[in-house]
Formats: C-alpha cells, structure tokens, sequence
C-alpha cells in the first residue's frame, strides 16, 4: 500500500481535545506561569488557547491552516510564553521546520520562552510500525491518512537549537515527550 503526502492535509493532525494537551499541562504544572502573555504557535483547534484563556492567561493562537488562527491583535507583538506543541513533527522538511522555529522565535520577548515540544523517536517509529506507514525512521513517516510524522531525538533537537539566535540558556525535558525551553536574551 502505498501513501502519498498532502500538505493540505497537515491540517488532520490537529486533533481535537476535551483536556489540555499533555505537554502543556506539564509546563504549567512544573515552571507556574502567572500573569503571562502567551502564544500557542500551530494551535490547530485551539484547544489549549481555549484552556489557557478560561485559566486567566492573556492567550493568543496562531494557525496558518485554521482561519479562525491567522490573524490576533497587532498591538500584542510579543509574548513571555510561546509554545510550539508537535508543530514541527508534521513538518517534512527540515528547512521548513526551521523556518517555523525561527517565525515562533520571532514573537518571544526579551527573557521570555519559546517551549518546543516533538513526540520522540521511539514513539513515532512504534506507531509506523504498527500501522504499516511508509517512510524511514529517521527522515519521517507519511500516515494512512497523507499526513506526515516525524520523531525526535534529543540530538536531532539540538541541531536547531544551534541554528537560533539570542538564545540565553535551554534545557531539554525527556518525558513521553521532548520538550525544549529555550529563554531568550540579548537584543532584539
């Protein structure tokens, strides 16, 4: 059998919730943001953006592939939070994925967060197995339904890591997730 990959089709991977997501959940759980401005960059539904706001956070979403999340307010240009949840996993090229990071980057303010978060190597690599998705483990994998996932190592992570400006300090989180909190300082 054999899939092909449609880029009009990302959007499927945008699953909906009725909880926020796991990565998000954690973050506020462990770091306690408060009176924090932020944005959820690939927010497909809005699921978390709808959670964050009902919790009293100043929240925006941005989605190029959901109408509803193309457009937030120009005033509000910079965020203390930016979360980035599985956004690059669905994105086949690494030039691409870059390009999101550094746009995602683009709104963190001076000493504020951008949280990158990919589903990891083994997992996806687990799930292709199981549902016989075509592609290799380590460039991705293209699904039953024409979309595309990609895991992630820790190292595959640093690589862009690397490549962004102005970065203060990082850390990298290895939970069922990977999660990488990237603090900006420096000029803006």
């Amino acid at each position: 059998m054999r899939y092909e990959y449609s880029k009009e089709k990302t959007k499927l991977t945008a699953i909906k919730r009725n909880k926020l997501s796991a990565p998000v959940k954690y973050y506020l759980e462990t770091f306690s943001p408060s009176n924090e401005r932020i944005l959820d960059y690939g927010c497909g539904k809005g699921d978390d953006v709808n959670y964050l706001i009902k919790e009293g956070f100043e929240t925006y979403g941005y989605d190029p592939l959901f109408s509803e999340f193309q457009k937030f307010p120009t005033y509000v240009y910079r965020f203390d939070i930016v979360f980035m949840t599985y956004v690059i996993c669905t994105i086949p090229d690494s030039l691409e994925r870059l390009d999101a990071i550094i746009g995602a980057w683009g709104f963190v303010r001076n000493n504020g967060e951008l949280i990158i978060t990919v589903r990891t190597y083994n997992e996806i690599n687990n799930e292709a197995s199981k549902a016989n998705w075509m592609g290799h483990p380590h460039i991705g994998y293209i699904t039953s339904r024409g979309t595309f996932q990609k895991g992630f190592l820790k190292e595959d992570l640093l690589e862009y890591i690397k490549r962004i400006p102005n970065i203060k300090e990082y850390q990298i989180v290895e939970k069922d997730f990977l999660m990488c909190i990237l603090k900006k300082g420096g000029a803006i």
